[in-house]
């Protein structure tokens, strides 16, 4: 496997001097992304977020939101701040704001290891914005995009609860530093942090450049990924699915940004790149009931994909009572969570 990496290295810059218009017109699209999409929507994010916990405020927002992730993920209060900022934020933000707390010393590494398996998501700018009225032209359609795609994230944190040993309420940073020094301080971390990012979004929208099926660049990267899908001549609803799946996977791009924040706080790969492509699953799953539940320009099929249609409607009934044996064992956890045995399923 060592030796591959070399001749894998060797053999992609032959292709970008070979493909080099190909690969500069890549590069040059992802820097535009990067400094009008990715820094707009989310260098204020990483300040803030800083700003937020090395100022204290998560340890006052643990104690007023504690009752939500006790009954739910079986988690202490201080793990709402990054379930927060992952459903309100976009990729990293929220595997980055779980693994600070978790160094600074507010939650166990448990809760970190499990946050990041579901905080980690697609901002509602981008899949609202983006996807929905950008790519899909529907924007209704991305704001329930958007739904299913942080309703299968709890899922996943709901399924993946700790039992209750692992529960250990940790203390709120001591913070000696002025505000001017919190603020210097959560700039240049947040800037180091947009570098890196830029960094990988440009790498593998290059690398990707050669792909094009995107289903295969969705595995890679996910916005090249979705604005290809948005392009095939497939009915609204199958664009919609395929959207819902490819954005909670978030692509080898976005899991190597995560990587580079698990890395530093000993936390493992391994299992975060399990809990997305659980993830995943679950948004489409959740996509194909949606389709049949929401008023949306859906059931527009053609006769090319009627065959597919008929399986679909098969798996949407299985689907369907999956969710319902899935509400079951929620209405289990929040019963015995009322009843004081919070002890795990």
């Amino acid at each position: 496997m060592k030796k591959l990496i070399p001749f894998s290295a060797f053999a992609f810059i032959v292709l970008t001097c070979v493909f080099s218009a190909q690969c500069t017109k890549s590069a040059s699209d992802a820097l535009n992304m990067c400094l009008y999409t990715l820094l707009p929507s989310l260098f204020p994010f990483f300040v803030f977020s800083r700003i937020f916990i090395l100022s204290g405020g998560a340890d006052l927002l643990a104690k007023k939101l504690a009752f939500v992730t006790k009954p739910l993920f079986n988690m202490s209060g201080g793990c709402i701040v990054p379930i927060i900022l992952g459903i309100l934020c976009g990729y990293p933000v929220g595997a980055k704001t779980a693994a600070e707390l978790y160094g600074e010393g507010v939650i166990t590494k448990d809760e970190a290891q499990r946050l990041c398996g579901f905080c980690n998501n697609s901002g509602p700018l981008f899949l609202i914005g983006a996807v929905g009225a950008g790519m899909l032209m529907c924007p209704s359609a991305g704001i329930l995009l958007y739904a299913v795609h942080i309703l299968s994230a709890l899922s996943v944190g709901i399924i993946f609860r700790g039992d209750k040993k692992s529960i250990v309420h940790g203390s709120a940073p001591k913070n000696t530093a002025v505000n001017e020094n919190i603020f210097v301080t959560a700039v240049e971390e947040s800037v180091g942090t947009i570098l890196n990012v830029f960094g990988y979004v440009i790498f593998f929208a290059v690398l990707t450049s050669f792909v094009k099926n995107p289903f295969i660049v969705g595995i890679f990267e996910i916005t090249n990924a979705l604005k290809k899908i948005s392009l095939l001549d497939f009915p609204l609803w199958q664009k919609f699915v395929f959207a819902s799946f490819f954005s909670s996977w978030g692509g080898l791009s976005v899991h190597m940004q995560t990587y580079g924040i698990l890395s530093k706080h000993s936390l493992s790969f391994k299992k975060y790149v399990y809990a997305k492509l659980i993830h995943s699953v679950f948004a489409f799953v959740y996509a194909l009931i949606a389709i049949k539940i929401v008023p949306l320009p859906f059931k527009t099929f053609s006769s090319a994909f009627e065959k597919t249609a008929v399986s679909l409607n098969i798996a949407s009934l299985v689907c369907t009572v999956i969710l319902g044996i899935y509400l079951f064992y929620l209405n289990i956890i929040l019963l015995r969570h009322k009843n004081g045995k919070d002890e795990k399923i």
